[in-house]
Protein backbone atom coordinates (compact mmCIF):
# COMPACT_ATOMS: atom_id res chain seq x y z
CA UNK A 1 0.00 0.00 0.00
CA UNK A 2 1.23 3.57 -0.65
CA UNK A 3 2.95 5.09 2.39
CA UNK A 4 4.98 8.17 3.27
CA UNK A 5 8.32 7.31 4.86
CA UNK A 6 9.40 9.47 7.78
CA UNK A 7 12.88 9.54 9.37
CA UNK A 8 13.35 8.31 12.90
CA UNK A 9 12.34 10.89 15.46
CA UNK A 10 10.13 12.84 13.08
CA UNK A 11 7.29 14.68 14.82
CA UNK A 12 4.60 16.50 12.85
CA UNK A 13 3.77 20.05 13.78
CA UNK A 14 0.63 20.65 15.78
CA UNK A 15 -2.25 21.78 13.57
CA UNK A 16 -4.70 24.06 15.40
CA UNK A 17 -8.25 23.05 14.51
CA UNK A 18 -9.89 26.24 15.76
CA UNK A 19 -9.19 29.04 13.24
CA UNK A 20 -8.00 32.38 14.55
CA UNK A 21 -10.34 34.26 12.22
CA UNK A 22 -13.71 33.65 10.65
CA UNK A 23 -15.23 34.25 7.26
CA UNK A 24 -16.63 37.74 6.65
CA UNK A 25 -19.83 36.13 5.39
CA UNK A 26 -21.46 32.71 5.34
CA UNK A 27 -20.61 30.41 2.45
CA UNK A 28 -24.18 30.16 1.19
CA UNK A 29 -25.62 30.26 -2.32
CA UNK A 30 -28.41 32.56 -1.08
CA UNK A 31 -27.48 35.70 0.86
CA UNK A 32 -28.92 35.82 4.41
CA UNK A 33 -30.99 38.93 5.18
CA UNK A 34 -30.87 40.38 8.70
CA UNK A 35 -33.90 41.48 10.70
CA UNK A 36 -32.84 45.10 10.32
CA UNK A 37 -32.75 44.77 6.53
CA UNK A 38 -36.11 42.98 6.52
CA UNK A 39 -37.68 45.82 8.49
CA UNK A 40 -36.31 48.44 6.08
CA UNK A 41 -36.98 46.55 2.83
CA UNK A 42 -40.64 46.30 1.70
CA UNK A 43 -39.87 43.48 -0.75
CA UNK A 44 -38.35 41.38 2.06
CA UNK A 45 -41.33 42.08 4.35
CA UNK A 46 -43.70 41.09 1.58
CA UNK A 47 -41.82 37.81 1.05
CA UNK A 48 -42.06 36.97 4.76
CA UNK A 49 -45.78 37.81 4.93
CA UNK A 50 -46.48 35.75 1.83
CA UNK A 51 -44.74 32.67 3.20
CA UNK A 52 -46.41 32.84 6.62
CA UNK A 53 -49.88 33.31 5.13
CA UNK A 54 -49.34 30.35 2.81
CA UNK A 55 -48.47 28.09 5.72
CA UNK A 56 -51.28 29.43 7.90
CA UNK A 57 -53.84 28.84 5.13
CA UNK A 58 -52.33 25.64 3.70
CA UNK A 59 -55.05 23.18 2.63
CA UNK A 60 -54.43 19.45 2.83
CA UNK A 61 -56.98 16.93 1.50
CA UNK A 62 -56.74 14.79 4.64
CA UNK A 63 -57.35 17.67 7.07
CA UNK A 64 -60.70 19.27 7.79
CA UNK A 65 -59.24 22.70 8.58
CA UNK A 66 -56.48 24.61 6.75
CA UNK A 67 -53.09 25.34 8.23
CA UNK A 68 -49.69 23.69 8.69
CA UNK A 69 -50.41 24.15 12.40
CA UNK A 70 -53.84 24.03 14.03
CA UNK A 71 -54.56 27.51 15.42
CA UNK A 72 -57.78 26.26 17.08
CA UNK A 73 -55.84 23.72 19.16
CA UNK A 74 -53.94 26.43 21.07
CA UNK A 75 -53.24 25.74 24.74
CA UNK A 76 -50.79 26.93 27.34
CA UNK A 77 -47.57 24.94 27.41
CA UNK A 78 -48.04 23.77 31.01
CA UNK A 79 -51.47 22.31 30.18
CA UNK A 80 -50.14 20.20 27.30
CA UNK A 81 -47.16 18.99 29.35
CA UNK A 82 -49.43 18.04 32.23
CA UNK A 83 -51.67 16.04 29.89
CA UNK A 84 -48.64 14.21 28.47
CA UNK A 85 -47.50 13.23 31.96
CA UNK A 86 -50.99 12.17 32.95
CA UNK A 87 -51.61 9.99 29.89
CA UNK A 88 -48.04 8.72 29.49
CA UNK A 89 -47.92 9.88 25.84
CA UNK A 90 -44.66 11.31 24.49
CA UNK A 91 -45.00 14.78 23.01
CA UNK A 92 -42.48 17.07 21.34
CA UNK A 93 -42.25 20.84 21.68
CA UNK A 94 -40.43 23.09 19.23
CA UNK A 95 -40.34 26.61 17.88
CA UNK A 96 -41.17 28.12 14.49
CA UNK A 97 -39.08 31.06 13.35
CA UNK A 98 -38.69 33.08 10.17
CA UNK A 99 -35.67 33.49 7.94
CA UNK A 100 -35.20 35.56 4.81
CA UNK A 101 -32.63 35.20 2.04
CA UNK A 102 -31.94 36.92 -1.24
CA UNK A 103 -31.73 34.34 -3.99
CA UNK A 104 -29.45 35.15 -6.90
CA UNK A 105 -27.71 37.91 -4.96
CA UNK A 106 -24.73 37.59 -7.30
CA UNK A 107 -26.94 38.63 -10.24
CA UNK A 108 -27.36 42.28 -11.29
CA UNK A 109 -30.25 44.21 -9.74
CA UNK A 110 -33.39 43.98 -11.82
CA UNK A 111 -32.70 40.40 -12.90
CA UNK A 112 -35.87 38.30 -12.56
CA UNK A 113 -33.95 35.55 -10.74
CA UNK A 114 -32.74 37.95 -8.03
CA UNK A 115 -35.47 38.07 -5.40
CA UNK A 116 -36.21 37.81 -1.69
CA UNK A 117 -37.47 34.52 -0.34
CA UNK A 118 -39.09 34.15 3.07
CA UNK A 119 -39.25 30.93 5.04
CA UNK A 120 -40.87 29.93 8.30
CA UNK A 121 -39.19 26.79 9.57
CA UNK A 122 -39.17 24.42 12.50
CA UNK A 123 -36.14 24.77 14.78
CA UNK A 124 -35.11 21.14 14.63
CA UNK A 125 -31.98 21.49 16.77
CA UNK A 126 -33.88 22.62 19.87
CA UNK A 127 -36.79 20.23 20.40
CA UNK A 128 -37.84 19.02 23.84
CA UNK A 129 -40.18 16.33 25.12
CA UNK A 130 -42.70 16.68 27.96
CA UNK A 131 -39.87 16.28 30.50
CA UNK A 132 -38.00 19.12 28.76
CA UNK A 133 -35.25 16.76 27.71
CA UNK A 134 -33.80 16.44 24.21
CA UNK A 135 -36.35 14.86 21.87
CA UNK A 136 -35.57 11.64 20.01
CA UNK A 137 -36.71 11.33 16.38
CA UNK A 138 -37.24 8.50 13.93
CA UNK A 139 -34.33 9.77 11.80
CA UNK A 140 -36.09 9.16 8.51
CA UNK A 141 -33.59 9.47 5.66
CA UNK A 142 -34.10 11.16 2.31
CA UNK A 143 -31.99 10.73 -0.82
CA UNK A 144 -32.26 13.44 -3.49
CA UNK A 145 -31.13 12.68 -7.02
CA UNK A 146 -27.47 12.85 -8.00
CA UNK A 147 -26.15 15.55 -10.34
CA UNK A 148 -25.19 12.86 -12.86
CA UNK A 149 -28.84 11.80 -13.01
CA UNK A 150 -29.84 15.33 -13.96
CA UNK A 151 -27.23 15.37 -16.73
CA UNK A 152 -28.50 12.04 -18.06
CA UNK A 153 -32.02 13.41 -18.07
CA UNK A 154 -30.81 16.39 -20.12
CA UNK A 155 -29.13 14.03 -22.61
CA UNK A 156 -32.30 11.95 -22.97
CA UNK A 157 -34.25 15.11 -23.67
CA UNK A 158 -31.89 16.03 -26.53
CA UNK A 159 -32.53 12.83 -28.48
CA UNK A 160 -34.56 13.24 -31.69
CA UNK A 161 -38.23 13.77 -30.90
CA UNK A 162 -37.59 14.27 -27.17
CA UNK A 163 -37.87 17.36 -24.99
CA UNK A 164 -37.17 18.28 -21.36
CA UNK A 165 -39.27 20.39 -18.97
CA UNK A 166 -39.01 21.33 -15.32
CA UNK A 167 -41.31 22.32 -12.48
CA UNK A 168 -41.06 23.14 -8.77
CA UNK A 169 -43.24 21.64 -6.06
CA UNK A 170 -44.97 24.40 -4.12
CA UNK A 171 -44.15 24.21 -0.40
CA UNK A 172 -43.08 20.63 -0.97
CA UNK A 173 -42.60 19.36 2.57
CA UNK A 174 -45.94 20.65 3.78
CA UNK A 175 -47.71 18.58 1.15
CA UNK A 176 -47.16 15.62 3.47
CA UNK A 177 -48.59 15.01 6.93
CA UNK A 178 -46.30 15.01 9.98
CA UNK A 179 -46.89 11.56 11.40
CA UNK A 180 -45.26 9.90 14.38
CA UNK A 181 -44.91 11.67 17.72
CA UNK A 182 -47.38 14.48 18.47
CA UNK A 183 -45.61 17.82 18.01
CA UNK A 184 -46.57 21.22 19.44
CA UNK A 185 -45.01 24.52 18.36
CA UNK A 186 -44.49 28.09 19.55
CA UNK A 187 -45.27 30.74 16.93
CA UNK A 188 -43.19 33.94 16.63
CA UNK A 189 -44.60 36.63 18.93
CA UNK A 190 -45.20 39.04 16.05
CA UNK A 191 -47.37 36.38 14.34
CA UNK A 192 -49.72 35.67 17.25
CA UNK A 193 -53.42 36.01 16.40
CA UNK A 194 -55.10 38.98 18.09
CA UNK A 195 -57.29 36.77 20.30
CA UNK A 196 -54.20 35.14 21.87
CA UNK A 197 -53.11 38.55 23.09
CA UNK A 198 -56.64 39.37 24.23
CA UNK A 199 -56.81 36.17 26.26
CA UNK A 200 -53.56 37.05 27.98
CA UNK A 201 -51.78 33.85 26.95
CA UNK A 202 -48.20 33.47 28.19
CA UNK A 203 -46.74 30.44 26.43
CA UNK A 204 -49.26 29.34 23.80
CA UNK A 205 -48.52 26.25 21.73
CA UNK A 206 -50.52 24.69 18.91
CA UNK A 207 -50.40 21.34 17.17
CA UNK A 208 -48.09 21.00 14.15
CA UNK A 209 -49.84 18.90 11.51
CA UNK A 210 -47.74 19.13 8.34
CA UNK A 211 -44.09 18.25 7.74
CA UNK A 212 -42.59 21.71 8.07
CA UNK A 213 -39.09 22.58 6.84
CA UNK A 214 -36.53 22.09 9.59
CA UNK A 215 -38.19 19.14 11.27
CA UNK A 216 -35.68 16.24 11.28
CA UNK A 217 -38.23 13.88 9.75
CA UNK A 218 -39.83 16.32 7.27
CA UNK A 219 -37.64 15.31 4.31
CA UNK A 220 -38.36 11.63 4.86
CA UNK A 221 -42.14 12.16 5.00
CA UNK A 222 -42.07 14.29 1.81
CA UNK A 223 -40.01 11.69 -0.05
CA UNK A 224 -42.39 8.92 1.00
CA UNK A 225 -45.43 10.99 -0.03
CA UNK A 226 -43.91 11.88 -3.40
CA UNK A 227 -42.69 8.37 -4.19
CA UNK A 228 -46.00 6.79 -3.20
CA UNK A 229 -47.84 9.00 -5.68
CA UNK A 230 -45.33 8.47 -8.49
CA UNK A 231 -45.53 4.68 -8.11
CA UNK A 232 -49.33 4.87 -8.22
CA UNK A 233 -49.32 6.59 -11.64
CA UNK A 234 -46.96 4.17 -13.37
CA UNK A 235 -43.46 5.47 -12.61
CA UNK A 236 -40.96 2.85 -11.47
CA UNK A 237 -37.90 3.71 -9.37
CA UNK A 238 -34.45 3.30 -10.92
CA UNK A 239 -32.53 1.16 -8.46
CA UNK A 240 -29.09 2.58 -9.31
CA UNK A 241 -30.20 6.20 -8.78
CA UNK A 242 -32.36 7.29 -5.88
CA UNK A 243 -35.22 9.72 -6.60
CA UNK A 244 -35.11 8.86 -10.32
CA UNK A 245 -38.07 7.21 -12.06
CA UNK A 246 -38.96 5.69 -15.43
CA UNK A 247 -42.44 5.49 -16.95
CA UNK A 248 -42.35 2.54 -19.36
CA UNK A 249 -45.64 3.26 -21.12
CA UNK A 250 -44.87 6.93 -21.81
CA UNK A 251 -41.07 6.46 -22.04
CA UNK A 252 -40.49 9.34 -19.60
CA UNK A 253 -37.46 9.85 -17.37
CA UNK A 254 -38.13 11.81 -14.16
CA UNK A 255 -35.55 13.26 -11.77
CA UNK A 256 -36.65 14.62 -8.39
CA UNK A 257 -34.24 16.79 -6.39
CA UNK A 258 -36.17 17.59 -3.19
CA UNK A 259 -38.80 19.96 -4.67
CA UNK A 260 -37.35 20.33 -8.19
CA UNK A 261 -38.78 18.08 -10.90
CA UNK A 262 -37.10 17.48 -14.27
CA UNK A 263 -38.95 15.37 -16.85
CA UNK A 264 -37.69 14.31 -20.28
CA UNK A 265 -39.01 12.06 -23.01
CA UNK A 266 -41.05 12.09 -26.23
CA UNK A 267 -42.49 15.54 -26.78
CA UNK A 268 -46.03 14.25 -27.29
CA UNK A 269 -45.95 12.47 -23.89
CA UNK A 270 -44.57 15.27 -21.70
CA UNK A 271 -47.93 16.92 -21.08
CA UNK A 272 -49.44 13.53 -20.17
CA UNK A 273 -46.64 12.91 -17.69
CA UNK A 274 -47.03 16.29 -16.03
CA UNK A 275 -50.78 15.81 -15.80
CA UNK A 276 -50.26 12.54 -13.94
CA UNK A 277 -47.65 14.03 -11.60
CA UNK A 278 -49.76 17.07 -10.75
CA UNK A 279 -52.72 14.93 -9.72
CA UNK A 280 -50.99 14.20 -6.42
CA UNK A 281 -48.22 16.80 -6.15
CA UNK A 282 -48.81 20.56 -6.27
CA UNK A 283 -46.31 22.15 -8.65
CA UNK A 284 -46.04 25.36 -10.59
CA UNK A 285 -46.72 25.35 -14.32
CA UNK A 286 -44.16 23.14 -16.14
CA UNK A 287 -41.86 25.08 -18.44
CA UNK A 288 -38.79 24.66 -20.63
CA UNK A 289 -35.46 24.21 -18.92
CA UNK A 290 -34.02 27.40 -17.45
CA UNK A 291 -32.51 27.74 -13.97
CA UNK A 292 -32.16 24.35 -12.30
CA UNK A 293 -30.13 23.90 -9.11
CA UNK A 294 -28.40 27.24 -9.66
CA UNK A 295 -27.36 26.45 -13.24
CA UNK A 296 -28.85 28.08 -16.33
CA UNK A 297 -29.76 25.53 -19.01
CA UNK A 298 -29.54 27.20 -22.42
CA UNK A 299 -30.68 25.27 -25.48
CA UNK A 300 -29.57 26.28 -28.98
CA UNK A 301 -29.39 24.93 -32.53
CA UNK A 302 -25.84 24.46 -33.83
CA UNK A 303 -24.04 22.77 -36.70
CA UNK A 304 -22.37 19.50 -35.83
CA UNK A 305 -18.61 19.61 -36.58
CA UNK A 306 -18.73 15.89 -37.50
CA UNK A 307 -21.83 15.58 -39.69
CA UNK A 308 -22.50 19.17 -40.70
CA UNK A 309 -26.16 18.75 -39.68
CA UNK A 310 -28.10 21.04 -37.39
CA UNK A 311 -28.34 19.59 -33.87
CA UNK A 312 -29.84 20.73 -30.58
CA UNK A 313 -27.21 21.67 -27.99
CA UNK A 314 -27.76 22.25 -24.27
CA UNK A 315 -25.24 24.53 -22.56
CA UNK A 316 -24.76 24.93 -18.82
CA UNK A 317 -24.15 28.56 -17.86
CA UNK A 318 -22.98 29.49 -14.34
CA UNK A 319 -21.13 32.68 -15.22
CA UNK A 320 -22.78 34.77 -12.50
CA UNK A 321 -21.94 32.12 -9.89
CA UNK A 322 -18.28 32.04 -10.96
CA UNK A 323 -18.04 35.84 -10.98
CA UNK A 324 -19.32 35.81 -7.41
CA UNK A 325 -16.72 33.15 -6.53
CA UNK A 326 -13.94 35.38 -7.90
CA UNK A 327 -15.22 38.36 -5.89
CA UNK A 328 -15.27 36.19 -2.77
CA UNK A 329 -11.74 34.94 -3.40
CA UNK A 330 -10.39 38.44 -4.01
CA UNK A 331 -11.99 39.76 -0.83
CA UNK A 332 -10.45 36.95 1.23
CA UNK A 333 -7.07 37.26 -0.50
CA UNK A 334 -6.82 41.01 0.06
CA UNK A 335 -7.97 42.27 -3.32
CA UNK A 336 -5.19 40.62 -5.35
CA UNK A 337 -5.03 41.20 -9.10
CA UNK A 338 -5.77 38.30 -11.45
CA UNK A 339 -3.08 37.67 -14.06
CA UNK A 340 -3.09 35.18 -16.91
CA UNK A 341 -1.24 31.90 -16.30
CA UNK A 342 -0.81 28.76 -18.39
CA UNK A 343 -1.67 26.13 -15.77
CA UNK A 344 -3.01 26.03 -12.20
CA UNK A 345 -0.50 23.34 -11.21
CA UNK A 346 2.58 24.90 -9.67
CA UNK A 347 4.65 21.75 -10.14
CA UNK A 348 4.27 22.14 -13.91
CA UNK A 349 6.10 25.48 -13.90
CA UNK A 350 8.15 25.42 -10.68
CA UNK A 351 8.73 21.81 -9.50
CA UNK A 352 11.05 22.82 -6.69
CA UNK A 353 8.40 25.03 -5.11
CA UNK A 354 5.44 22.69 -5.60
CA UNK A 355 3.24 22.36 -2.55
CA UNK A 356 3.80 19.32 -0.34
CA UNK A 357 5.21 17.21 -3.15
CA UNK A 358 8.69 16.43 -1.76
CA UNK A 359 8.69 12.97 -0.18
CA UNK A 360 11.39 11.64 2.12
CA UNK A 361 13.41 8.92 0.45
CA UNK A 362 12.97 5.31 1.52
CA UNK A 363 15.17 4.52 4.48
CA UNK A 364 15.05 7.98 6.00
CA UNK A 365 16.95 11.14 5.30
CA UNK A 366 16.75 14.80 6.06
CA UNK A 367 13.31 16.32 6.38
CA UNK A 368 12.90 19.07 3.75
CA UNK A 369 12.39 22.56 5.13
CA UNK A 370 8.78 23.30 5.99
CA UNK A 371 7.41 26.18 3.89
CA UNK A 372 5.58 29.00 5.68
CA UNK A 373 1.89 28.50 6.41
CA UNK A 374 -0.46 29.86 3.76
CA UNK A 375 -2.33 33.09 4.36
CA UNK A 376 -5.60 31.41 3.28
CA UNK A 377 -5.22 28.29 5.40
CA UNK A 378 -8.30 29.11 7.50
CA UNK A 379 -10.60 29.97 4.59
CA UNK A 380 -9.30 27.75 1.77
CA UNK A 381 -11.98 25.09 2.38
CA UNK A 382 -14.77 27.63 1.90
CA UNK A 383 -13.33 28.87 -1.39
CA UNK A 384 -12.70 25.36 -2.71
CA UNK A 385 -16.17 24.12 -1.79
CA UNK A 386 -17.76 27.03 -3.61
CA UNK A 387 -15.76 26.08 -6.71
CA UNK A 388 -16.48 22.37 -6.21
CA UNK A 389 -20.23 22.90 -6.70
CA UNK A 390 -19.82 24.55 -10.09
CA UNK A 391 -17.14 22.01 -11.04
CA UNK A 392 -19.48 19.10 -10.36
CA UNK A 393 -22.35 20.88 -12.07
CA UNK A 394 -20.77 21.93 -15.35
CA UNK A 395 -17.06 22.83 -15.15
CA UNK A 396 -15.51 19.39 -15.13
CA UNK A 397 -12.15 20.86 -16.15
CA UNK A 398 -11.87 22.28 -12.62
CA UNK A 399 -12.30 18.96 -10.83
CA UNK A 400 -8.67 17.82 -10.92
CA UNK A 401 -7.29 21.17 -9.76
CA UNK A 402 -9.80 21.39 -6.90
CA UNK A 403 -9.21 17.77 -5.91
CA UNK A 404 -5.46 18.38 -5.85
CA UNK A 405 -5.84 21.36 -3.51
CA UNK A 406 -8.50 19.67 -1.37
CA UNK A 407 -5.90 17.02 -0.44
CA UNK A 408 -3.75 19.78 1.06
CA UNK A 409 -6.30 21.61 3.21
CA UNK A 410 -4.91 20.21 6.48
CA UNK A 411 -1.32 21.14 5.54
CA UNK A 412 -1.91 24.36 3.67
CA UNK A 413 1.24 26.39 2.99
CA UNK A 414 2.27 29.41 0.95
CA UNK A 415 2.66 27.29 -2.19
CA UNK A 416 -0.98 26.22 -1.87
CA UNK A 417 -1.90 29.91 -1.86
CA UNK A 418 -0.11 30.27 -5.17
CA UNK A 419 -1.81 27.21 -6.66
CA UNK A 420 -5.25 28.44 -5.57
CA UNK A 421 -4.54 31.84 -7.10
CA UNK A 422 -3.44 30.19 -10.34
CA UNK A 423 -6.64 28.11 -10.39
CA UNK A 424 -8.73 31.27 -10.30
CA UNK A 425 -6.49 33.12 -12.72
CA UNK A 426 -6.32 30.28 -15.26
CA UNK A 427 -9.79 28.74 -15.32
CA UNK A 428 -12.30 30.71 -13.30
Amino acid sequence: MPVIFRPAGYKPKHRPKIPDRSLPFAACVARPVSRTEIASTPAAQEAMDLEFNKLRDKVHPELSRPGAWDIDSVEELHSVKARAHRTGVTMHFGRIFGICVEKGSELPRGNKNRKFKGRYVFQGNEVKDQNWEAAIFQELGSSPAAMEAGNSCDFYGLLPGNRTAQSDAEQAYTQSLLLGIETWVFLPRDRWPADWEARGMKQPVCRLRLALYGHPDAGGYWEKHCEKHLLSIGFAPISEWRSCFWHAALRLFLVVYVDDFKLSGPQENLSKGWELIRKGVDTDEPHDMSLFLGCNHEESLQTSPWTGKKVRVLSYNMQAYLEDAVIKYQSLAGGCAMRKVTTPFLEDTDPDAAANTTAVATGGGLVPPVPPAGELKNVCASVLMKLLYVARMCRYDLLHAIGRLACLITKWDCHCDRMLHRTFARWV
